[in-house]
């Protein structure tokens, strides 16, 4: 689909699938699900057309315990404004979430199930907590990547994840949140390398020392 298609496309079909997925369970909730689905699609399209990949990324690397990885490489390669399809996947990983969590607890009738969701959903804290998090740590990586210094892009993905890390781990202690942590750990770990190994690839060139040129003539300087 992506070789003949471009990335909005497939962005549309895989919000079909997830929709004829709840349809299954409740026709409500599936509507429901479509009008979220729909809003971010046109604030989507509408300022950022060319980073569906990164919306669709969001739930696989939350599948995959290192969701940390999306706000490291966004700060690398892209602009402040990439902190709105980081936020959309987000929100997307959490909306299923906690489709899928109210499906298998409630015993409420499919009519209210979609009631349930809207209110499971604007009581997330962890989602508004990691939403704000990512975008604390693509402004600090896309600043310090922009340094003149050397090994400025190393020293970004350093301090994003050091953000990652210590952000993380004080919100998880204020709101008495469990988590494993070796599992983090190893989470945030993972996001550095990952990042790096984007970086060093898309840029495999010697720019570890930063070099200013300066050049003056008789009529410029």
């Amino acid at each position: 689909i992506s070789m003949v298609f471009p990335v909005q496309m497939l962005l549309f079909l895989v919000s079909v699938f997830v929709v004829l997925q709840i349809a299954y369970v409740s026709s409500y909730l599936a509507v429901t699900t479509a009008l979220i689905f729909a809003a971010l699609y046109f604030m989507y399209i509408r300022f950022l057309p060319k980073h569906g990949f990164v919306i669709l990324s969001m739930p696989v690397l939350y599948a995959l315990d290192i969701p940390y990885v999306a706000p490291l490489v966004m700060g690398l390669i892209s602009a402040p404004v990439s902190i709105m399809p980081v936020s959309f996947g987000t929100i997307i990983y959490y909306l299923i979430s906690d489709t899928v969590y109210v499906i298998n607890t409630s015993t409420d009738n499919s009519i209210n199930m979609y009631k349930l969701v809207i209110q499971q959903l604007s009581a997330d804290t962890q989602m508004y907590v990691s939403i704000c998090i990512f975008s604390v740590v693509i402004m600090a990586v896309y600043f310090i990547r922009n340094m003149k210094a050397d090994y400025s892009f190393e020293i970004a993905i350093l301090a994003g994840s050091f953000l990652n890390l210590i952000l993380f781990l004080g919100v998880n202690y204020l709101m008495d949140i469990n988590v494993n942590v070796m599992q983090f750990l190893s989470g945030i770990a993972i996001s550095c390398f990952i990042a790096w190994l984007i970086q060093f690839f898309r840029l495999p060139l010697n720019y570890s020392g930063a070099e200013n040129l300066q050049f003056e003539d008789d009529e410029y300087y």
